[in-house]
This record gives C-alpha cells, sequence and structure tokens, in this order.
C-alpha cells in the first residue's frame, strides 16, 4: 500500500532511481510464480503501457495479461475504482484463469 500510495502521489515507483532509469528489485526478480495481470482499456488512471513497465519488473513471473473494457459508451466502469462497484467481468476473469491454472492451460 506504500508503494501504492507513493506511486499516486509523486509518480513512479520507489523502485526506480530519480532519473528514471528502472533500478532492480531482488524481491521483484525473484518471482518465479504464475501471475495474472488485468487490465482495464481506457483506465487513464492505469494505461496499459503503466501496467506493462510493473510487470517488466518480474521477468521470471510467468504472467498471464488480460484487458477487459474500459471507457466506452457499453461499459459501466467509467472512473478508475468503477470496477469494484460491478466486478462481475474482473470476477470471471480471474475464475476463468484460476480454472486455466487448474487443468494446466493458461500461460506460462
Amino acid at each position: 500500500m506504500r508503494d501504492w500510495s507513493h506511486n499516486a502521489l509523486r509518480g513512479g515507483y520507489r523502485l526506480h532511481a530519480p532519473d528514471g532509469r528502472g533500478v532492480r528489485s531482488p524481491a521483484l526478480d525473484a518471482v518465479d510464480l504464475p501471475l495474472l495481470a488485468i487490465g482495464i482499456f481506457g483506465d487513464s488512471v492505469a494505461p496499459l503501457e503503466a501496467q506493462r513497465a510493473l510487470l517488466a519488473m518480474m521477468p521470471r513471473a510467468r504472467i498471464d495479461e488480460r484487458m477487459l473494457r474500459g471507457r466506452d459508451e457499453d461499459s459501466p466502469w467509467a472512473r478508475h475504482f468503477g470496477w469494484v462497484r460491478q466486478p462481475e467481468a474482473v470476477v470471471a476473469a480471474c475464475c476463468d484463469w484460476l480454472a486455466q491454472r487448474g487443468s494446466g492451460t493458461a500461460a506460462r
């Protein structure tokens, strides 16, 4: 939560040097687990580029990215945390990913 707060208030991650070059974190480098990354198209708070920059800090993780519809006329999510009030699509993506993990078919 402190990292999230730092990012929201100041931009960037504390794992980055002041000049903008990435500083490797042993904790993130060591992540060697399957990871589900859910992004929402059109989310100005967490754009796809920011998500991918964060995921790049975990080069050993087996990442499965899922993009959900966001800011368009058919989406119920008008704000960054809008999905929390109507979480069905996020829950479905998580359940699908977990089911794939159980059957051994998820991205590796």
